[in-house]
């Protein structure tokens, strides 16, 4: 029976997360977006075995994280996933609908279990603003002033 010991299980979630990508804290700035794809996409295109790496997206204060699929590719078993909040995907199908989180910030968790592997995903991640909410914008005034004295304040880009 093959077992490991407290320390080689540590050092093996060391080593299995250490594969999850460079950043793991993502700070969206306003309008901006970011690709965010499963350790080495692109390039031999399949994930590892016994993955749990964690994304926190955070969107500036009022806005929303949206999510928009590009790829997925995950085996349909009770351990590989990647989670959203609250929603779970796998397969190989790509969800048309974006997913829009609840506030500014967003947890996403990508999990494999070693058995088998695949291409992974390719998420496309943006800072969201819900149809019809106002966000206040400070603008730039220039004043000038006229032959008879008279101020006016007109918005600059």
């Amino acid at each position: 029976m093959f077992s490991l010991s407290s320390v080689e299980l540590a050092s093996f979630s060391f080593f299995a997360e250490s594969f999850c990508g460079p950043e793991d804290h993502i700070i969206l700035e306003e309008n901006a977006t970011y690709n965010l794809t499963s350790f080495q996409f692109g390039s031999e295109r399949i994930y590892g075995y016994a993955y749990r790496c964690k994304y926190t997206i955070e969107a500036p204060s009022g806005h929303h994280v949206g999510v928009k699929f590009r790829h997925l590719g995950i085996i349909e078993n009770a351990y590989d996933g990647l989670f959203l909040a609250n929603k779970a995907y796998s397969g190989y199908q790509v969800p048309e609908d974006e997913y829009i989180s609840d506030d500014n910030i967003l947890e996403i968790i990508f999990t494999t279990d070693g058995a088998a592997e695949t291409t992974g995903f390719d998420l496309m991640v943006y800072d969201y603003v819900k149809p019809g909410r106002t966000i206040r914008v400070r603008q730039k005034t220039t004043t000038t002033t006229n032959k008879k004295n008279k101020t006016k304040q007109t918005p600059t880009a």
